[in-house]
């Protein structure tokens, strides 16, 4: 087990210990489904997404009638933006949410990233000339593919291949000078994503409300610290601090500092020995009659949002033997077995891999959430059952 983790115990997940439901209740991949999906992603506070297609599917199961059409229409029009930020790896983030994440969470993963950068022969002013290249590409209101931003590079001398051009483009997005820009489709359907300036996406959040960071005036740290673990265990909880400081990048001092900020909404309560933060307003809880289950994607919230604790209560989720991909078919809340899809222009072919043959009750709701998948799709499904 890796370093830090907390053992399962099997104890903790019979009735009465709730953790991974609540979870899933908090996380809306239970319970009533009735909001949009950007007002998801602003509860949620940020939405791993390194796998452009998956992480779709991931926002709109937990919104209320989105589709992968309507998540492209919302990612497109720039209400939902893509970026490096908490962490060096792409989130969704919602474009009122953009600038104080970055500005809060962006300094540690350039620590982060610092000796790997040293490693590909760059050095910050490199980094800072590259900025001011990728800055100027996209000034005129223009968004620019990885491709024709490379070739900027390589006309102003600088490194445009390989890690090399990653990590400018990496550096521009903590900078605040570029972010995702509409994609580009071709007549054959291929679709480029693109690189748009900070400026014209990103918008500061309306006052009023629920939204706690102020617009129109400096940034507050305090503020924004407050506002990140009241998202984070909002829509996470139960969670550990640890947990929050690892997924957010943030240290354990600073996860604190907000805590004592928030102590108006959020609290704690020890389970199985383990001390969780919860908020202050109870969650109403109701075991599931019928089985259910859920196709997550490998870097769903339901993963990645926790790390100390992912297994808390229950089987780590590499116990399961039948994996197809890290793609998790969910069976009232527990791995069992794994899932792929393959997207033609009309079709699609979904693979799917149980640990153990289901029963009739659990074979419907397998059915069901296929069903769900091929309506978000949009288009016909081949099942390929093993």
């Amino acid at each position: 087990m890796p370093h830090g983790q907390v053992a399962p115990d099997p104890a903790l997940h019979q009735p009465g210990h709730d953790v991974g439901m609540r979870r899933l209740l908090r996380q809306h991949l239970w319970g009533t489904r009735d909001q949009p999906a950007a007002a998801v992603l602003r509860e949620l506070g940020a939405m791993q997404a390194q796998e452009f297609t998956y992480a779709r599917w991931s926002l709109a199961q937990r919104s209320a009638g989105e589709t992968a059409a309507t998540i492209d229409r919302l990612y497109a029009d720039g209400l939902l933006l893509r970026t490096h930020v908490l962490r060096p790896t792409w989130h969704f983030v919602h474009r009122w949410d953009a600038a104080w994440l970055l500005q809060l969470t962006a300094p540690r993963v350039k620590m982060t990233m610092r000796s790997v950068i040293r490693q590909w022969g760059l050095d910050e002013a490199t980094l800072r000339s590259g900025t001011a290249v990728l800055g100027a590409c996209v000034a005129d209101g223009s968004h620019r593919t990885r491709d024709e931003l490379a070739t900027a590079l390589e006309a102003a001398s600088l490194p445009s291949a390989g890690p090399a051009l990653g990590s400018f483009l990496m550096a521009a997005e903590l900078d605040r000078v570029l972010i995702s820009g509409t994609p580009r489709v071709s007549a054959g359907g291929t679709v480029r994503q693109t690189y748009a300036a900070f400026e014209a996406r990103v918008e500061p959040a309306p006052t009023g409300g629920s939204v706690r960071i102020p617009s129109g005036r400096e940034f507050d740290r305090t503020e924004a610290l407050r506002e990140l673990v009241i998202r984070y265990f909002g829509g996470r909880a139960p969670a550990t601090v640890k947990d929050c400081s690892l997924w957010s990048g943030l240290t354990l001092a600073d996860v604190r500092e907000g805590l004592r900020e928030a102590d108006d909404l959020l609290t704690s309560e020890e389970i199985g020995g383990q001390r969780f933060v919860v908020p202050v307003e109870p969650l109403a809880i109701r075991p599931p009659e019928t089985p259910v289950v859920d196709l997550i994607q490998c870097y769903d919230e339901f993963v990645m949002g926790y790390t100390p604790t992912r297994f808390f209560g229950a089987p780590p989720l590499t116990s399961s033997p039948a994996r197809l991909s890290g793609h998790l078919i969910l069976l009232n809340g527990q791995v069992a077995g794994g899932w792929k899809h393959t997207l033609g222009p009309r079709e699609a072919i979904l693979d799917i891999v149980t640990d153990r043959p289901f029963d009739e009750a659990e074979a419907a709701a397998l059915e069901d959430a296929v069903r769900k998948y091929g309506d978000f799709l949009g288009r016909a499904l081949n099942v390929r059952w093993r």
